[in-house]
């Protein structure tokens, strides 16, 4: 999901150059609800930096209805061109 906005952002192929801070803050039980939300945090030259949470909504464990964060990272990107070199991301 990280790698679908961070293409968005960079109009085309990216490749992930780095995980910073992954965090796995709460379990989640089978069953439960998990959505999963990417914003990005910064646009370099060549690079996307996206912050991913997963919160999870408890529908078949107790508290019924509770919602959480259980897990966030930092994911970072670089735009490429078709063989594999860092190129720059177009200006919007």
């Amino acid at each position: 999901m990280a790698a679908i906005l961070a293409k968005e952002v960079a109009h085309g192929r990216v490749v992930t150059v780095r995980v910073d801070g992954m965090t796995f803050l709460r379990p989640v039980a089978v069953g439960d609800v998990v959505c999963c939300y990417a914003r990005c945090v910064k646009r370099g030259n060549t690079s996307v930096t996206v912050n991913i949470e997963v919160w999870v909504k408890k529908v078949s464990s107790e508290p019924i209805g509770q919602r959480y964060k259980a897990t966030e990272a930092l994911f970072i990107y670089v735009a490429v061109d078709p063989q594999g070199k860092p190129r720059a991301i177009p200006v919007e």
